[in-house]
């Protein structure tokens, strides 16, 4: 299988070093990979198609490792797991170069992924490689740890999103900007979340041929993503 879509599979969920163990799930040449940051304030879920393996099930818990295996080899690859007593235990990959052995672990030790109850949505936005752009290039300006979120109204009385990125008092530097929404009503209270989770996240998805931005009042944010190979969703709590 091609290499650059190996890896760009991994990194939606590996987020730079974000989230290490995951459970992978094959079947019918899909994939599917839930997964949690270990203090729980993010989950997800990467589908891909085109994922030349067996049906399994595979334990993966180290991600960076699997990633610098993979990284030393070529454009095309080949996929195999070795199994002992029907249990997945190692997963061999190869180019023209290199074979390569990544030792599996017990999917007892991944953790499991929780389920989220999610409730209607209030603000909806579309996600384009404009956007994702935008929000990089504030990020790299200014050094914050959370980003800001409301709905608001553009000088043309429109409905939007707005960003805001660093203190909200009026003394602090930050940098604000808004995206076209729709919604009922308007909220009123600015929800705050991680900036780093979304700046990883926009940033290994450059690839979306769409993407949705979802808003709760009650502290969720819902992001999807659709490429040619797959999709990808992200919920992120609100911090208190």
């Amino acid at each position: 299988m091609d290499k650059l879509h190996l890896v760009s599979i991994f990194e939606k969920y590996y987020l730079n070093g974000t989230v290490e163990r995951v459970k992978m799930q094959v079947k019918d040449k899909n994939i599917t990979i839930n997964f949690v940051v270990p203090n729980k304030d993010l989950v997800g879920c990467v589908n891909a198609s085109e994922f030349d393996l067996e049906n399994t099930e595979l334990g993966i818990y180290d991600t960076s490792q699997l990633l610098k295996l993979i990284n030393i080899t070529n454009s095309f690859l080949t996929l195999e797991t070795v199994k002992e007593q029907n249990i997945p235990t190692k997963l061999l990959i190869a180019d023209n170069e290199y074979n390569l052995d990544y030792v599996l672990a017990d999917t007892t030790m991944i953790p499991n992924v929780p389920t989220i109850n999610e409730p209607n949505y209030d603000i909806t936005a579309d996600i384009d490689l404009e956007f994702i752009n935008k929000f990089i290039k504030a990020k790299k300006a200014i050094d914050t740890e959370v980003f800001s979120v409301d709905a608001n109204y553009d000088e043309a009385k429109s409905k939007v999103v707005r960003f805001v990125l660093g203190g909200n008092e009026g003394y602090t530097n930050k940098i604000v900007f808004t995206v076209p929404a729709t919604y009922e009503g308007i909220q009123t209270q600015q929800l705050q979340f991680n900036i780093n989770y979304l700046r990883e996240i926009l940033d290994t998805n450059k690839d979306l041929t769409s993407g949705k931005l979802r808003i709760c009042n009650e502290g969720l944010m819902r992001l999807d993503f659709t490429s040619e190979k797959g999709t990808s969703f992200y919920l992120l709590v609100a911090k208190e």
